[in-house]
């Protein structure tokens, strides 16, 4: 494993193509989960004449890229194990905005553990002389990623590229499990679509999904029921003796600790719920994001402290003398990613006026049935909710925005409005939802999978095949950009 010195990168930002032709520059993020795809994607841009100025991996990728491309010019991210290698000439005195430096400091709290907020401030001021260091060596004119910039490192790299007039591009799979979609920014940027059309042509798989998300009962996506199943009392002993030694590792430890913390938590998260829910006042439910998530942090902007959203809500609840439930992502308490609750959490969502906790042995449906309205952050719940013709407040960057039912709330004017639309009596009509799918669907940088609802996403990601894919929707997207772009010079 090796990372190429900053003094000689320029020997070695060069892919062998054509002097003759009119190049793009292009830096990578990933994209290395296979050896076929790392070649899918070198050969395609040898092919089409666009230049690979750099490639960013995490260092245990390392060895995959280099063993397929050992000239990469590849960076280490999020931070390169030898400081040494950072321009530390950079003015780092340039901030952003508010809602920007929020997501910065959840993500630098996602990436590891800090001594305090000043050892944390020192990291983040580190990758940011990094990320610059990184652009100012490369010079891309497109920064790719595979997903939603979500870690400190490819989100800085975007706010720092978008400041700089680097264009970017990015994958995101969140419509439905089996559609991936392209964006240029972390903020929803929607393609003109055709919300009128008379004829609705939807794929079976479409088809299926909307079936299950109006008439269902157990609408859970399919990696929630690998994590009931994972943290069920004997598939842990089993993955434990499976470890042997390994058992004993700092990290499996440390595992071990979280766990027991998960399960004294939800028996107080469960203590603080009421013991009846009153399903005959008017009342709106907020179904908490798991965290830390790319769905909160950084497409929740300011919201990924849901605490803010239960604030405004509960505010203008009660002016309208309704109450408030809030329910738990069902994730939090199982095997899963860094605990982001505490004690503390459930508290302030109690001292809240209006607000109840609901347990999270009431199911999704019974809760969804009599409700006003839900909020989410971007969460499937508030496509769930509008397919059974529930009106859904979206606090963040959700993919169902400019859905009918929905309303996209940046402010505490935009709540205001939303309520008051709300409380007059909002029909819903199911059409229109399977419209705005087959609008998307019919998108030329939309991808369907084929994959049914109940398949395994994860491991099909995992192979690389949508992902081949959807860089190729970007190459295409990116050429016709190009052309555009000389079309208005003549």
């Amino acid at each position: 494993m090796v990372t190429l010195p900053l003094q000689t990168l320029s020997n070695h930002l060069s892919m062998k193509i054509d002097n003759d032709q009119l190049k793009t520059r292009v830096f990578i993020f990933e994209f290395v989960w296979t050896e076929a795809l790392i070649k899918h994607i070198i050969e395609l841009c040898n092919e089409k004449g666009i230049e690979i100025c750099g490639w960013a991996v995490r260092r245990k990728d390392m060895k995959r890229l280099l063993g397929v491309w050992p000239d990469a010019p590849v960076f280490e991210a999020p931070i390169p194990s030898n400081l040494g290698l950072i321009d530390f000439g950079t003015n780092l005195l340039h901030g952003f905005s508010f809602e920007e430096e929020e997501n910065i400091r959840f993500l630098l709290d996602r990436e590891r553990g800090y001594q305090n907020n000043m050892h944390s401030s020192q990291a983040r001021y580190e990758v940011y002389a990094w990320v610059e260091s990184v652009l100012r060596y490369s010079k891309p004119d497109w920064l790719l990623f595979p997903d939603v910039p979500h870690n400190i490192f490819t989100y800085l790299l975007y706010l720092c590229g978008k400041r700089k007039g680097i264009e970017s591009l990015m994958i995101r799979r969140d419509l439905a499990p089996h559609l991936f979609t392209l964006n240029r920014t972390v903020e929803r940027s929607f393609l003109p679509l055709n919300l009128q059309s008379e004829h609705i042509e939807l794929s079976s798989q479409t088809v299926e999904y909307l079936k299950v998300l109006r008439f269902g009962a157990e609408t859970s996506p399919i990696y929630m029921h690998k994590q009931r199943r994972n943290a069920k009392p004997l598939q842990i002993v089993k993955r434990s003796l499976a470890k042997g030694f390994d058992l004993f590792t700092k990290k499996s430890m440390g595992a071990a600790i979280t766990y027991i913390k998960r399960r004294q938590l939800k028996q107080f998260y469960e203590s603080k719920c009421e013991p009846k829910l009153d399903m005959t006042k008017p009342y709106i439910v907020i179904f908490l994001h798991l965290q830390p998530e790319r769905s909160s942090i950084p497409e929740g902007g300011v919201f990924a402290q849901q605490w803010l959203m239960a604030q405004m809500l509960s505010t203008v609840c009660s002016v309208q003398g309704w109450n408030l439930y809030i329910k738990e992502h069902p994730s939090t308490f199982l095997t899963g990613p860094k605990l982001y609750r505490g004690k503390w959490f459930y508290n302030g969502m109690k001292a809240l006026p209006n607000v109840s906790l609901v347990s999270t042995s009431v199911s999704s449906a019974t809760v969804l049935k009599n409700a006003k309205a839900i909020a989410t952050i971007t969460g499937t719940v508030g496509i769930e909710a509008v397919a059974k013709g529930i009106p859904a407040l979206l606090f963040g960057e959700s993919p169902y925005i400019g859905c009918t039912g929905t309303y996209r709330i940046k402010s505490q004017a935009d709540l205001e409005a939303a309520i008051l639309s709300i409380r007059d009596g909002v029909e819903i009509n199911f059409d229109d939802v399977s419209r705005f799918f087959c609008a998307w669907e019919h998108d030329v940088n939309c991808h369907n999978t084929e994959r049914a609802r109940t398949a395994d996403h994860s491991k099909f990601w995992a192979q690389g095949v949508p992902q081949t894919v959807m860089f190729s929707k970007m190459v295409h997207f990116i050429e016709n950009e190009k052309l555009t772009s000389l079309n208005n010079m003549s």
